[in-house]
């Protein structure tokens, strides 16, 4: 039992002395991001997300996340992969921080990969729907309602919709 305890005793406290502030995730954070060390950012950003998620910190960190994902700067994932990460960061973020001046945007931009680069209407119907219903006079009200109607279209089809409508 002894020699028990002499093995865990210090990996327990190894364990407590490298466990960081969320602050100090957060100055790691940018000090990567500076550096252009996406990686360690973004494990930086996923620690304050995990570990501290009722932090100052926290609505930052799903921020910075989508935004790393959504502009495909995380290696070793697909851009599937990455978009879909991206619009669920920003889901979360609209989520769990609904007081935040950047969630009415995160919903917004939630939708707009579902619908423009996943392709998935169903869902993005959904999150453009909640999003008019949460935020019916935000600045981007307009441009939901227009994605809502547009959404599936070619370009094509777009502009010969907006011909129509225009005679």
């Amino acid at each position: 039992m002894k020699k028990l305890i002499m093995l865990v005793l210090p990996a327990l406290i190894f364990n407590s002395c490298s466990n960081k502030t969320a602050e100090e995730y957060q100055s790691s954070a940018e000090e990567n991001l500076k550096k252009n060390n996406i990686a360690l950012a973004l494990e930086s950003y996923e620690s304050i997300i995990e570990e501290y998620p009722g932090s100052k910190y926290a609505a930052d960190a799903l921020y910075q996340v989508a935004t790393l994902y959504q502009n495909k700067m995380v290696k070793d994932v697909t851009e599937f992969q990455s978009l879909e990460k991206a619009a669920d960061s920003y889901r979360m973020l609209q989520e769990k921080f609904p007081g935040d001046e950047r969630a009415p945007v995160a919903l917004f931009m939630s939708a707009y990969i579902k619908a423009n680069e996943l392709k998935n209407y169903q869902q993005a119907t959904e999150l453009y729907n909640l999003f008019l219903k949460k935020y019916p006079k935000h600045e981007l009200a307009s441009s939901a309602s227009q994605e809502l109607q547009i959404m599936g279209m070619s370009p094509d089809e777009v502009l010969k919709n907006k011909s129509a409508a225009e005679l």
